[in-house]
This record gives C-alpha cells, structure tokens and sequence, in this order.
C-alpha cells in the first residue's frame, strides 16, 4: 500500500511538471499585457543603382515631385487700354514695329511716327511727304530667281538707303513688295530726287549679279489718311 502511494505521487509530479511546462511555452508565444500590436508593415522595395565615379550610392525611395509653385500675379488695378481701331476693326495682339526680314519698320511704326510728328509739330515745318515705292517686275523676279532673289532685292533697297537719302529722311515696309519713305520738310521735286537717287543706287548694288534692271515706281500718299 506503501508502495502504491509513493508511485501515484510520481505520477501526479510528472503532469504537474508537463502542464507547467506548457503554459511556459504559450506565455512565450503569446504577446506580453499591455503591449501594443502593430501591423505588419508592407516592405517597400528598392532599386540599389549600380555606383559609378564620383557619385555616391542612394538607396532611398524616390518620391513624387511637388508641384510647381505658381508665380503670384501682381494686385494692380489699373485697366488696361483698349486695343486700336483700325478701319473699324479693333486690332489685337502686339503690333510688330520691326520688318522681320529688312529690318525696318513697319506700316505700324509709320503710323506712329506720323501721329508723333502730328502732335508735336515744328515751327514753320511743312506736313512730311510719304512715298510708296515698288519695284517693278519684283514677282516675276520670284519666279525667275527664287523667293530669295526677290527678298535680297527689297534687303538690298534698305541697305543702300542710308547713303542715298537725307539724314532726317526715314524708309519703312509697308507690304510685301512696297516700301515707303517718309520725307519731312521737302516737295514733289525733293521727293522724285530721293526715288531716283534710290534707283540708281539700287542698279549699282545688283549690277552683275544675274538681275534684270531696277525701276523703281512712286506714288504720293495721304499722310492723314494713313495716320488715321
């Protein structure tokens, strides 16, 4: 009976143990009390760029670039003028003063140069003459010779201007084949003067070049009625 005793304690120790043993275990796989759980963070992946000389190895994520800050548009309250009219159309966008290809100005700078000269006009100083002067054939020279034969022709009738006409005289494009002269302080005698003089200057700066010979046609304008 002794003997029985003493061999079921043995066996009461060893599950007594067994259990311990197992509650052990699960409170390590269990989190502790009182932790917070967090959960799981998803891994980003990132592209390791091959080093090369001089440059050091990033590996961080790039991110998305910001957007562009807008330029803060300055508070003024000033109005805007009205564009010009012009034969009773309202003009918009810049007016172009300058010729793209002579270098001159153009019919909008004339116009207003004209309304200078209109508005501050000098003692005993006559209305300015204005002459149209086309070169005659200029067409047919663009189809003989090329589209740039017939715009050095017109480059050419600028380029020997300065030379030809008076100092206060000023020349200006005012279509495709028609330049004009603006001639302050001078008459119907003074203004065939300066298309002659052009003309033969003209002839002397193409002579040899394949050219047909220049004539240069004039015609009085309005300066009013172009101002207007």
């Amino acid at each position: 009976m002794k003997g029985f005793r003493v061999e079921q304690g043995d066996v009461l120790l060893s599950i007594q143990m067994v259990l311990t043993r197992e509650e052990e275990e699960a409170r390590r796989r269990l989190p502790a009390a009182g932790t917070p759980q967090h959960p799981p963070q998803p891994r980003v992946a990132t592209h390791r760029v091959a080093p090369t000389a001089g440059r050091p190895v990033s590996t961080s994520v790039p991110t998305a670039p910001h957007a562009p800050l807008r330029p803060l548009r300055p508070a003024s309250s000033a109005i805007p003028a009205p564009a010009p009219i012009r034969n009773g159309k309202r003009l918009t966008g810049p007016l172009a003063m300058v010729d793209a290809l002579t270098g001159v100005g153009t019919l909008h700078a004339l116009r207003r140069d004209l309304m200078l000269e209109q508005a501050w006009p000098l003692a005993g100083r006559r209305v300015p003459v204005l002459i149209a002067l086309e070169v005659a054939a200029l067409d047919q020279i663009r189809v003989d010779m090329g589209a740039e034969a017939g715009d050095q022709v017109l480059k050419s009738l600028v380029e020997v201007a300065p030379f030809a006409l008076r100092t206060q005289d000023r020349i200006y494009r005012s279509g495709r084949n028609q330049l004009t002269l603006l001639l302050p302080g001078t008459d119907g005698a003074g203004a065939e003067s300066a298309r002659s003089t052009l003309e033969k200057a003209l002839h002397r700066r193409l002579a040899g070049r394949g050219y047909p010979p220049m004539r240069l046609a004039a015609r009085k304008l309005d300066p009013v009625a172009l101002a207007s």
